[in-house]
This record gives structure tokens, sequence and C-alpha cells, in this order.
């Protein structure tokens, strides 16, 4: 019996920025300021274009920003009956979402 789990790691998800802003626009302005580590007020005045800054200096700052920004993330346990040629599909199927590859390891 083998015990050990296949992890897909270092995801590069081909995510870009439109897709980002249409995501955050959906956040209560209460949930982004907290994210985004501003205030309340403040976020809910910015302008389409300085809200884009403000994701922009997040992706470049933050550790895993995609994972918190769109709940996509950067290390996946592998189900069991998908083969590995099958394992790229399969991310893009199940996150909905392109990536531009990944690592996988074995634990």
């Amino acid at each position: 019996m083998n015990n050990h789990k296949t992890y897909a790691v270092n995801i590069q998800w081909d995510i870009d920025m439109r897709y980002i802003m249409e995501t955050i626009d959906n956040f209560s302005d209460e949930y982004a300021s907290k994210l985004f580590k501003t205030d309340k007020a403040t976020y809910a005045n910015l302008s389409l274009e300085e809200k884009q800054k403000l994701v922009e200096n997040f992706i470049k700052t933050e550790s895993n920003p995609l994972e918190k920004l769109l709940t996509l993330p950067s290390r996946v346990e592998i189900p069991e009956d998908v083969e590995k040629d099958d394992i790229s599909d399969w991310l893009t199927d199940y996150y909905e979402a392109s990536h531009g590859g990944f690592e996988l390891i074995t634990e």
C-alpha cells in the first residue's frame, strides 16, 4: 500500500489583471480594506486606477497573493485517481483557471 501523496507545488497561475479586478470588485469594502491593509473609507473612495495600483503592489509584496485574492493555491494535493499526464488538465478544470506550469513532489 502506497501512503505517499502527490502535490502540485509552485503553481504559476496564468491570471490577467482584468480577471483580478473583476474578482475584487465583488469584495465588500470592509473585506478589501482588511486585505489591502487600508481603512474602509479610503478604500471605498479609490478610483479604479488607484485600486489597480493597490492590487499590483499587493501582488509584488505579499506571499501567495493569488491565493489570498482569488483562492488559487500555490500547493495542491492531487487526487489518487488522476494520472500524471492528466494533472495539468485536472488543475485547470478543478480551479477554472489556466496555469503556466507547476512542480510535482511526492511526500
